[in-house]
């Protein structure tokens, strides 16, 4: 259901957890860098067209996602996200 509410508004992707986190974070004076690796995009892929009052509620179709693809992918695109963060890391280093 919230998956095919997402699409019905337009939406591209869902993320999870991530703002109560920040808030808690910046009340300690923390500052913040968000960063997000997509482990499952066809879960929430744009319909027939990005316009809400476009769409027709029985076209959105949302395909079951299973724990061991999205753990897969993550696997799989580690070592991207640990080269984006080591270079963000040498950026602010070197600033």
């Amino acid at each position: 259901a919230e998956a095919r509410f997402l699409k019905l508004i337009g939406g591209d992707l869902s993320g999870m957890s991530t703002v109560p986190e920040v808030i808690v974070a910046r009340h300690c004076g923390i500052r913040v860098l968000g960063l997000s690796l997509v482990t499952c995009a066809e879960a929430i892929g744009k319909g027939k067209c990005a316009d809400p009052a476009e769409q027709n509620l029985d076209d959105i179709k949302v395909p079951q996602v299973n724990h061991e693809e999205v753990f897969q992918v993550g696997k799989e695109r580690a070592a991207d996200m640990q080269k984006l963060v080591g270079t963000i890391v040498d950026l602010i280093a070197s600033t």
